[in-house]
């Protein structure tokens, strides 16, 4: 049978590298709050930013549909003609539309637009869209002038020649 012999100085107290071990591995108690600390602030920022973000894109979504809007109201005058043109208002049921047709010479008419709205905190805010209108029937007959499309040269216009068969041209 064997025996072992035990050295004294293991007996009641415990060997220097588990010392060590235990006073390195793992959190303490003040490293823990501590994170969990800087971690709240910053899921605290990151909530006021996202409704920050919420609301700076309503607006620009707001921005766009009046955009938008007004650009169809300025269609709608410039479709029904440079005679036709007048100053008027209209809503929308989100936006109120206000234009002013002005005369600049006998050859166009400048109309501007305002669409305006409430945004969410009541405060008023409002886009400003612009055109200018110009009496195709007066400018056709410019001498070098043409609207595009109509063939007889000018500024606008092709040149009015087609080149013959044989030359290059192929577009």
């Amino acid at each position: 049978m064997t025996t072992y012999q035990f050295t004294s100085r293991f007996i009641g107290r415990r060997p220097s590298h588990a010392l060590r071990h235990r006073q390195t591995s793992g959190f303490t108690l003040l490293e823990i709050l501590m994170a969990t600390a800087v971690f709240s602030i910053g899921i605290a920022g990151s909530v006021g930013l996202m409704g920050w973000i919420n609301r700076a894109g309503a607006f620009n979504s707001r921005i766009i549909q009046a955009t938008a809007a007004g650009q169809a109201v300025l269609e709608e005058i410039r479709n029904g003609g440079y005679a036709d043109a007048r100053s008027g208002t209209d809503t929308n049921g989100m936006f109120d539309m206000s234009w002013t047709v002005a005369t600049g010479s006998s050859l166009m008419k400048t109309v501007s637009l305002s669409v305006s709205w409430e945004n969410q905190d009541g405060i008023s805010k409002s886009v400003d869209v612009s055109t200018i209108l110009t009496d195709e029937t007066v400018v056709s007959v410019i001498p070098g002038f043409a609207l595009p499309g109509n063939g007889s040269g000018g500024v606008m216009g092709g040149g009015g020649e087609e080149p013959e068969s044989g030359e290059g041209g192929g577009y």
